[in-house]
């Protein structure tokens, strides 16, 4: 890494603190480095984490969303008296995926994520047509707003 004057095994602490708590703080105080430095040092492994991602996904993908929000039991009193509703029309955070299957076995999959204000086809769609290269299969379940990925060029099962 050119710029930085750390050693293979300060590298290695580095790239350990980095992976497991990804917060700059974290990397200053366990490795015994400017707050500046450990800014610069996650910026540049990101940047590097960056550049072999593939701008679109082919083959064979899979799509679905899903609800965070934590357990009932570990919420607070006044939001659990407000009870919400469990899948859609729920206060959860919806989160929306799609994961593109490898061609070979040793290889890893590619992952993408996003945060989404709801789960309608219209905040959907976008992140797939934008993700996803056209003529790709793609596997969902059986929700309504995925029937129309046919229209968009996708094959869909």
């Amino acid at each position: 890494m050119n710029g930085f004057r750390f050693t293979r095994r300060e590298w290695q602490r580095l790239l350990t603190v980095f992976l497991r708590d990804e917060r700059i703080k974290d990397i200053e105080r366990e490795c015994h480095v400017a707050y500046r430095t450990a800014y610069k040092v996650t910026t540049t492994i990101r940047m590097i984490m960056a550049e072999d991602v593939p701008e679109l996904l082919l083959g064979v993908c899979k799509a679905d969303e899903t609800y965070v929000g934590g357990s009932w039991k570990n919420k607070a009193i006044h939001i659990r008296r407000q009870w919400t509703k469990r899948g859609r029309g729920t206060s959860k955070q919806p989160i929306f995926g799609i994961v593109q299957r490898p061609f070979d076995p040793l290889s890893t999959s590619v992952v993408r994520v996003w945060l989404t204000p709801d789960t309608k086809s219209c905040s959907l769609n976008p992140h797939i047509k934008k993700t996803v290269c056209r003529g790709t299969t793609i596997y969902t379940d059986g929700r309504k707003g995925y029937r129309r990925l046919p229209n968009y060029g996708y094959l869909h099962d």
